[in-house]
C-alpha cells in the first residue's frame, strides 16, 4: 500500500484528498484493507482530478481483474 500512496501522491490531488487516501490506505489500515480484499475482492475509492472523478481500484494481483 506504500507504493499506492506514493503513486497517489504524484497526482494533482488536493490536500484533503491526499489526507483521505493517507487514512484509507495508511499502515494502520493494512488488516482492514486485507479483510475487504478477501471479502469483496476489491477496494474502490474516488479521486477527483480537477473536477473529473477517477476510480482508484485496489485488488489482489492474482484475481484476474482488468489492469
Amino acid at each position: 500500500m506504500d507504493a499506492l500512496l506514493r503513486t497517489l501522491g504524484a497526482l494533482p490531488l488536493s490536500a484533503d484528498q491526499q489526507g483521505y487516501f493517507a487514512e484509507l490506505f495508511g499502515p494502520s489500515e493494512v488488516q482492514s484493507i486485507g479483510h475487504r480484499l478477501a471479502t469483496h475482492g476489491e477496494v474502490r475509492a474516488l479521486a477527483f482530478l480537477d473536477l473529473t472523478p477517477t476510480v482508484v481500484l485496489l485488488y489482489p494481483a492474482d484475481s484476474g481483474a482488468p489492469r
